[in-house]
């Protein structure tokens, strides 16, 4: 139980018991001793609840899966199997190859959870398995801030209202999921799934399946010898001894209606002072010939018969219109990149950040700045924190001001600051900062209460999730946000920080 402990990242036994209690309502001891009703008595066989944000739209999800199921490797069946848990539904079932053997998943959507079952040959896969089926069915995604960023635009609204918390199917393995794009690229979903059979019974690995119809595991990525015939619509390179070639002597290996036949059906070139200069796999390629002017064109304006303005035949504006294609010719060089900064590339924008390194009662903070506007403040072991190679070189010139107000804001003299920040983020993430800045000093906000005013109730948790990405600590006070039931829940520069901040800000001093 200590190495499990340990492993799971607890630093004490005392602290991984505790947090078993609280979740459990139960010791680690008595959760074992704890019978499961309906459990697998197959050895290497485990049935697992598989948590995720609601909501979750389960038709599409699966839907899509049925659909595009590969025969031998993955498989829809109308009903759960049993020790799934699962209800009529149904349930999808696929093979799984992972690091130490092979393994089989069902999942089945429930409410609040999805039901999986997992059949292991070595239980040491189960970290590996479990991550694969949470990635293939997206449930660490974030439904409430994706369909609040969807409601934006008018045509989406609508269907997003209808069937809220859609979700993408992802994939198990990735180079499973190249080698299927490639098979299903220009032909319909029955033919690419009759393609990817037909590779999987050529050269995946059979498994043994006694609940259900799955023979193989999906071809690892390696070398693969090239049956003839082709088992699939992969077209051989120009290169390939089996790749059709014109019989000699003709250019085609039939001559359509209108081509002439004989050894040489092309045109002959012309000559090469007649060839465009766009004709570059030529070697005689040469540039065209300057069009003469026709006859009825004058080279030259007639002289002025009195004094005056000069006046074109063509018009008062004919020789700007003859310079016009001159003109054209004529394009601005560009000079630096007109974007502005928070659009440019990341290696650029580097280059145009500095940072420094100041005291606080918290420990040493980095303030970085783009080109000399702050955005960024981080503690020292800060969740988040970007690597400290993209914070630009150190230059403390761009921080004198950030760094008197924080000193006077440590000082007790500032409550508010007045600086120019630059907050990188998506719309709703910025939005949720502009709220933390508008929470008055010594004062505290839930959660629920920041969504209220940002017009979604239901986005507390995207709340949340916003306010730890929050990249400008104390200046923008996301430590002034707290749980529903007055708990200081999490903080990116940890509880004790939050705690002290807090206490801080109500009187009660820096220690």
């Amino acid at each position: 139980m200590a190495e499990i402990a340990f492993a799971a990242g607890f630093s004490s036994i005392r602290t991984f018991n505790d947090t078993v209690r609280e979740v459990y309502a139960l010791s680690p001891t008595g959760l074992r001793k704890r019978p499961v009703p309906g459990a697998p008595t197959t050895p290497g066989t485990l049935t697992l609840r598989l948590p995720f944000r609601a909501p979750l739209h389960p038709g599409n999800l699966f839907g899509h899966l049925a659909a595009t199921a590969v025969p031998g490797v993955e498989e829809w069946l109308p009903h759960s199997p049993a020790g799934t848990g699962g209800t009529s539904t149904g349930a999808y079932r696929r093979t799984l190859r992972l690091p130490y053997g092979h393994g089989i998943a069902a999942l089945a959507p429930e409410p609040g959870h999805i039901a999986c079952r997992l059949t292991l040959t070595d239980l040491r896969d189960l970290p590996v398995a479990i991550s694969r089926c949470r990635r293939l069915l997206d449930l660490d995604a974030d439904p409430v801030a994706v369909d609040g960023h969807l409601r934006t635009d008018p045509l989406l609204a609508p269907l997003v209202a209808k069937a809220p918390g859609r979700r993408v199917p992802r994939t198990v393995d990735e180079a499973e999921f190249a080698v299927r794009a490639v098979l299903g690229q220009q032909v319909s979903t029955a033919a690419a799934r009759t393609h990817a059979a037909r590779l999987v019974t050529a050269y995946g690995d059979p498994v043994d399946d006694p609940e259900g119809g799955l023979t193989h595991l999906f071809p690892s990525p390696g070398p693969w010898p090239a049956p003839t015939p082709r088992p699939w619509p992969c077209p051989h390179p120009p290169h390939h001894p089996h790749h059709p070639r014109p019989p000699p002597g003709r250019r085609h290996p039939r001559p359509g209606r209108r081509q002439r036949l004989g050894r040489h059906p092309r045109t002959p070139p012309r000559p090469s002072r007649l060839r465009p200069l766009d004709g570059r796999r030529h070697r005689h390629a040469r540039p065209r010939r300057p069009r003469r002017l026709p006859p009825h064109r004058p080279r030259r304006p007639p002289r002025r018969a009195a004094p005056g303005p000069a006046v074109h035949p063509g018009g008062p504006h004919r020789p700007r219109d003859v310079l016009a294609p001159l003109a054209r010719l004529r394009r601005p060089v560009p000079v630096g990149d007109g974007r502005p900064p928070d659009q440019l590339p990341a290696r650029v924008r580097t280059q145009m950040k500095q940072h420094t390194v100041i005291d606080s009662p918290y420990g040493p903070l980095t303030l970085v700045a783009d080109d000399g506007v702050l955005c960024g403040l981080y503690m020292t072991g800060q969740r988040h924190r970007p690597p400290q190679e993209t914070f630009g070189e150190r230059d403390d010139r761009p921080f004198g001001e950030a760094a008197g107000q924080l000193a006077a804001y440590f000082d007790g003299r500032l409550r508010e600051f007045s600086l120019e920040l630059r907050l990188d983020g998506t719309p709703f993430q910025r939005a949720v900062w502009d709220q933390l800045r508008r929470i008055p000093y010594g004062e505290t906000r839930t959660y629920g209460r920041l969504a209220d005013a940002l017009g979604n109730p239901a986005a507390s948790r995207a709340v949340g999730l916003a306010n730890g990405r929050n990249p400008i600590g104390i200046i923008v006070p996301c430590h002034r946000v707290i749980g529903a039931t007055g708990d200081l829940t999490g903080y990116g520069g940890g509880l004790g920080r939050k705690r002290r901040l807090l206490d801080f800000e109500r009187g009660a001093g820096l220690f």
